[in-house]
């Protein structure tokens, strides 16, 4: 059992302007780091979410992200499919999560990373969300180690 319920001080009137949306289809007008796709399915732009971007996350095959990170937005991933992902972090990326099929992952809010797909014939995909929305900082790529550089 969960928590007992929570009693709402102010619901929302119903104007008759608040309506459950089912989506279909996903749209790529959303922020992107260079080697991954990010598709959304709920942001501001479908359906006018204010508080919630949800999408899917494709990594092709050996793809590199490059720094990035996402400013006040904390990130929850599921992996569907594909190998393994390495997310590195840290001072000067030294740390590292590998995320594999049927994990959660989550990423704190303004954390700089690279994801990595590490398998070079499997693409990976994910289901992301994030709040309040897509923001997408992307780095210079002159603090990344070598090894870590987009090719």
């Amino acid at each position: 059992m969960g928590p007992d319920p929570q009693p709402v001080d102010e619901l929302p009137e119903d104007d008759g302007e608040l309506e459950c949306r089912v989506i279909h289809g996903l749209h790529d007008h959303t922020a992107q780091t260079p080697g991954m796709q990010r598709r959304a399915a709920v942001d501001k732009e479908s359906v006018g979410s204010e508080k919630l971007w949800f999408g899917r996350v494709t990594c092709p095959p050996s793809s590199n992200s490059g720094p990035h990170h996402h400013g006040e937005a904390e990130t929850a991933g599921h992996m569907l499919s594909g190998d393994r992902i390495r997310v590195y972090y840290g001072k000067n990326y030294e740390k590292f999560i590998e995320v594999r099929p049927g994990d959660y992952l989550f990423v704190p809010a303004g954390i700089p990373h690279i994801e990595v797909n590490m398998s070079d014939s499997v693409e990976a995909e994910f289901v992301t969300a994030r709040s309040p929305a897509n923001i997408v900082f992307n780095l210079d790529d002159d603090q990344t180690p070598p090894e870590l550089k987009r090719a």
